[in-house]
């Protein structure tokens, strides 16, 4: 593959990067400079890129990937309290408050995961990828890949029908 075939992958994988990268860094602006920085380390060694060891799209995932690992490694995560900051006077605070709850409790119930487990459901459901596109990314089977993510949902949704269920039984207490 050569710079302008890669160029011409480049509009439609971009969105999927970004969203990769934008899920696990808060931050618009360093998520949009580590997609740049991925992109431009793909460029930069776009003759090292192998059709027969992986898609064009898999290659790009395993540099995000060491990318987001290098970023994490040299930078200290900054506290929320920032991000309370930008919310500006027009946003509907509401709709601002539910979606953090929302998020934080998508959040709790993937923590409950086993680190493996979570990396590969985000991969599936988040960023879409197929478990062959995985498979490629982890050097895991897919076999293995199908296993531990249906593991993952049947304790994902025991957690959520033991939550459901407390919150049921909460409610029925207070009225």
């Amino acid at each position: 593959m050569d710079a302008t075939q890669f160029s011409a992958e480049y509009s439609e994988l971009f969105p999927k990067i970004y969203s990769y990268i934008a899920y696990r860094i808060s931050d618009r602006q360093t998520a949009e400079d580590l997609t740049s920085h991925t992109f431009l380390k793909a460029l930069e060694n776009i003759e090292q890129f192998d059709a027969s060891k992986a898609s064009l799209k898999t290659w790009l995932y395993h540099i995000a990937q060491n990318t987001l690992i290098d970023h994490f490694r040299s930078h200290k995560p900054q506290s929320s309290i920032e991000a309370a900051e930008k919310i500006s006077a027009e946003d509907d605070v509401l709709e601002s408050i539910l979606t953090q709850e929302n998020h934080e409790r998508v959040k709790a119930l993937l923590e409950k995961l086993s680190a493996e487990q979570r990396k590969i459901v985000l991969l599936r459901l988040w960023d879409d990828l197929s478990y062959k596109e995985i498979a490629e990314l982890t050097g895991k089977t897919e076999a293995a890949l199908k296993m531990t993510f249906m593991r993952a949902l049947s304790l994902l949704r025991s957690e959520t029908i033991t939550f459901l269920s407390f919150f049921i039984l909460f409610l029925i207490q207070i009225r």
